[in-house]
């Protein structure tokens, strides 16, 4: 076991300090987000509301299926690259994810466009929408984000990323909030999130590109265009199944806007707000922890990773009961005030979807360990299994019960695909592997 680097607790102390900073950034935007929307359910009708959010959707997903998500694989082997110092290596993996993302961007934007009718016509929504979806589908062409939060994951600046992170919810209510002293169409509502769509992704490339020239990389566009094909291999399967996630993240919108109704779409998306503050905050932790597992893993210090597994869950957990507590139970008193009594109406939904995602979102850090060591395709065969079954369920229980039959249905999603990496962990350690890219 290698002893290089620094110690286990230097590793703990500095995983404490950028993971408060992603939490307060997280914290903040998903504060600026939920106020933001409180002003939308006042201002336009549900149902107009209800397709804002769709349109504002339908680009991230297309995005998260056909982009590539390579931030793990480019900081997994650019990490290997620093260990040895190989840093015209390093320059041309620069290069090669750049052009990744480039490409996959391009293809998703082409796909979004296209696609764009046919959804709206399958999907019943009026031709009106549809030159909208094809506007916010173009604006995926400045979206450089896998290869942004790489360069920013890497280099731990995590500051930066909180703050690009911050960015698109506060300006999406200040928007909000002068637009409505306005009184202005939904029109300007859709213009306006289109551009704070695409002025968020620019800046977010921005400081990137500014933190590599900082690092003695800027001028990483003239190295090597040369093929990486571990890391792409790699990536390959964490897109296998972060795509197949994003059926979950996002079209789980789009499918109650079709099995229950439009209304329905803005008190649903509240709800997933409410959880996705906590998948943001256990994120945080979970994005800071994967780079010191590979640090760790790098120096071939399988148990110190492990250490560092247990005690981000052991911080997670408490926060996520009591938030669950604090949040589920006082929701029935709040939730009308603070929208309507449709959301009012919902709060029992809103705490088992809570009770859910809090339980879920403990076992974040287990995902992150899983793609640090190296094993990715049974992770990504265990998600195609759990969003097969979260499609059919949540259509048939959608139909129905509503959102109730959504949210159980996430719930078979979550057991499915936890049980999954519990089973692979369980193996790995009675198998004691130290770093592998290959699969069991």
């Amino acid at each position: 076991m290698s002893t290089s680097g620094p110690s286990l607790n230097a590793h703990l102390d500095l995983l404490k300090r950028e993971s408060a900073i992603l939490t307060v950034g997280t914290a903040a935007s998903m504060l600026a987000s939920i106020v933001s929307l409180a002003i939308l359910v006042k201002t336009l009708p549900a149902a107009s509301l209800g397709m804002l959010i769709v349109i504002n959707t339908y680009p991230l997903l297309v995005h998260q299926v056909i982009n590539l998500q390579s931030w793990q694989g480019f900081i997994r082997a650019a990490q290997h690259c620093q260990a040895q110092k190989r840093s015209d290596e390093l320059a041309q993996l620069v290069k090669f994810f750049f052009v990744l993302d480039l490409i996959a961007i391009t293809a998703a934007a082409a796909v979004a466009v296209l696609l764009a009718g046919p959804l709206a016509n399958a999907l019943g929504w009026a031709p009106d929408w549809v030159p909208y979806l094809q506007l916010f589908a173009c604006s995926l062409l400045v979206n450089f984000s896998s290869f942004s939060l790489g360069v920013l994951r890497l280099y731990k600046r995590y500051n930066w990323q909180a703050m690009c992170a911050l960015f698109g919810p506060v300006a999406q209510l200040i928007a909000a909030v002068f637009l409505y002293a306005y009184q202005a169409p939904i029109e300007s509502y859709l213009w306006s999130w289109l551009v704070i769509a695409a002025v968020g992704t620019s800046l977010q490339l921005g400081v990137a590109m500014r933190t590599l020239a900082k690092q003695g990389l800027g001028n990483w566009w003239r190295a090597k265009l040369r093929y990486f094909d571990e890391p792409l291999r790699f990536t390959f399967w964490v897109n296998v199944a972060t795509s197949l996630d994003a059926s979950v993240k996002q079209f789980d919108v789009m499918l109650v806007s079709a099995v229950v109704s439009l209304e329905a779409v803005p008190i649903y998306r509240f709800i997933k707000q409410a959880g996705v503050f906590l998948y943001r905050l256990a994120d945080a932790l979970a994005q800071t922890s994967y780079s010191r597992m590979v640090d760790l893993l790098t120096e071939q210090n399988l148990g110190s990773a492990l250490v560092v597994l247990r005690t981000v869950m052991a911080w997670i957990a408490p926060f996520s009961l009591a938030y669950l507590l604090i949040v589920g139970l006082s929701a029935p008193y709040w939730l009308g005030w603070l929208f309507n009594d449709s959301f009012a109406a919902n709060s029992f939904e809103l705490g088992v979807y809570l009770l859910i995602v809090g339980t879920a979102v403990v076992f974040t850090p287990l995902h992150q360990l899983i793609y640090a060591l190296g094993y990715v395709r049974i992770p990504a065969l265990a998600t195609l299994l759990a969003v097969g079954a979260f499609l059919i369920l949540s259509l048939a229980w959608g139909a129905a019960y509503g959102l109730v039959g959504f949210i159980a249905a996430l719930a078979i999603y979550h057991l499915i695909a936890l049980c999954a990496k519990l089973a692979l962990l369980v193996w790995v350690r009675r198998q004691r592997p130290i770093v592998s890219s290959e699969q069991p």
